[in-house]
């Protein structure tokens, strides 16, 4: 079904705030009288679907950093990826405090969005009482789903799911029935906590990706069946610089990769499968495959190019959306896991990559190791190149200003590989030079609880939840006697 059309207004388009206190009351003001428009999610580029997932805001005034990055993000979007991408997604505590003021703020700036929005409220955003604030600024109906194509989007409540269960068992049937798959979108990361009517939900009714908030840090999961994300926080971010991530749905092929704000290219493979996000058999790569990868800059993409193992470029063409696209023929190469890499060059001379391990086996079949349910115990490995830090759910940064003090640390053990090693706590950096919010001191999530941040005048150190107990990453694969590829 299609959602409910998005009304946000036009009114503060070319308005700029340049002091907290005039700027605020402009908000207050306009926000409650502006004009309003509809927006519609864009259909897919071929099979491809694409969207921006803009990390946990934590509004709270126009002194902090994260007020001018999500400017920045808007500002981006607009300019480089508007006509590459299919909405824009806020996975909740998009108030920090749930005031109307908080969310008066962050309407002022996402009305400004060229792209459909998506959203679903968090924690934060409850905290001064019910979803109202949220329905009236941000997105006005939850629950809510929508298709593209051949995927259907549902947005819930992940706070209030007991009473969304008829909604979502009857939306997820009329999906599957339709021959579609499905993406969840709601706040909490720790699925495995929701309870087992979701969980038998998602098992049974084609659900390919679970995609979140709430940890503050890049988090992915696998658990052979459904891809678990969550993607670095615009407010109170506690791990490297802030950013947004990109997905991708590619024939039902799920790819994930953050992009820091500002560094140019960018480039995201979406087929054929990463090997640590295969979910089905149909994955495995054999034969002769498409290579697909999304691009985008601050100028012209000129040319893009893939290779395999580290052998020669192969040209990569054009098909619009920003998509590129080749042929390999995997019959050169062995049963296994083989590396993809693309890089593509804008107008200024820029180049962008990204790469991943393929598997390849010519029967098709593999044999999956066992996993349990759900995001625990099935994380994966810190990965750079994705912007996985290792560091999901790490003490709270620096605050300054109204910002709460630092974040208790909360490190734990990772086990990467067979070896283990503490994983730091990081604090995020911003963008501009604005004031940084306090974090929450969530627990690592390679380990235990870190403390929460020290409070300074309100907007830091509450305590995070826990972070899961363990982070373990799926064994290599490799092929078995009989020519079939073992997979994670």
């Amino acid at each position: 079904m299609q959602a409910r059309s998005l009304f946000r207004t036009t009114a503060f388009r070319h308005m700029g705030l340049r002091t907290a206190s005039v700027g605020a009351a402009v908000v207050l003001i306009l926000a409650l009288i502006a004009p309003v428009r509809s927006t519609q999610a864009q259909s897919s580029s071929g099979q491809v679907v694409t969207w921006v997932h803009i990390g946990d805001l934590h509004m709270v005034d126009t002194t902090l950093s994260n007020y001018s990055d999500l400017k920045t993000i808007v500002n981006e979007i607009n300019i480089y990826m508007k006509d590459g991408v299919n909405f824009a997604y806020l996975p909740g505590d998009n108030a920090n405090d749930g005031t109307v003021s908080e969310y008066q703020l962050v309407h002022s700036v996402i009305q400004n969005l060229k792209v459909p929005l998506k959203a679903v409220p968090g924690d934060h955003d409850l905290k001064a009482g019910g979803t109202g604030p949220f329905i009236r600024y941000i997105y006005p109906k939850n629950p809510d789903s929508f298709d593209i194509g051949s995927y259907h989007f549902v947005l819930l409540n992940s706070f209030d799911l007991q009473n969304q269960l008829s909604f979502l068992t009857s939306d997820l049937t009329t999906a599957k029935d339709a021959g579609k798959q499905s993406v969840l979108m709601f706040h909490d990361f720790d699925v495995n906590q929701l309870g087992s009517s979701l969980q038998t939900l998602i098992q049974n009714d084609k659900v390919i990706l679970v995609d979140t908030g709430h940890t503050h840090t890049n988090v992915l999961a696998n658990d052979g069946h459904t891809i678990y994300a969550a993607t670095r926080s615009t407010g109170q971010a506690t791990e490297g610089p802030v950013g947004f991530s990109i997905n991708s749905l590619d024939h039902g092929i799920v790819s994930w990769k953050f992009q820091p704000l500002g560094q140019w290219p960018f480039v995201e493979i979406t087929s054929p499968a990463d090997q640590a996000l295969i979910i089905n058999q149909d994955q495995v790569v054999k034969g002769t495959v498409s290579i697909h990868a999304k691009a985008f800059s601050d100028a012209a993409i000129a040319s893009a190019s893939y290779q395999v193992d580290g052998g020669s470029k192969v040209s990569m063409k054009g098909q619009g959306g920003n998509l590129w696209a080749a042929s390999w023929s995997s019959s050169n190469v062995p049963a296994g896991a083989h590396t993809i890499l693309v890089t593509v060059t804008d107008a200024k001379g820029q180049s962008g990559t990204d790469q991943f391990p393929v598997l390849v086996n010519q029967s098709g079949s593999y044999s999956a190791t066992a996993r349990s349910f759900g995001p625990e115990g099935n994380t994966l490995a810190a990965n750079p190149v994705k912007g996985l830090l290792g560091a999901s759910g790490a003490g709270g940064g620096h605050g300054g200003g109204k910002g709460g003090g630092k974040g208790g640390k909360g490190p734990g053990a990772c086990t990467t590989s067979g070896t283990t090693s503490a994983t730091p706590a990081t604090t995020a950096t911003s963008t501009s030079g604005a004031k940084q919010q306090g974090g929450h001191g969530k627990g690592a999530g390679c380990g235990g609880p870190g403390g929460g941040g020290k409070g300074g005048k309100g907007h830091g150190g509450q305590h995070g939840p826990k972070g899961m107990a363990a982070c373990s990453v799926p064994a290599a694969v490799s092929p078995t006697s009989s020519g079939a590829v073992t997979t994670p």
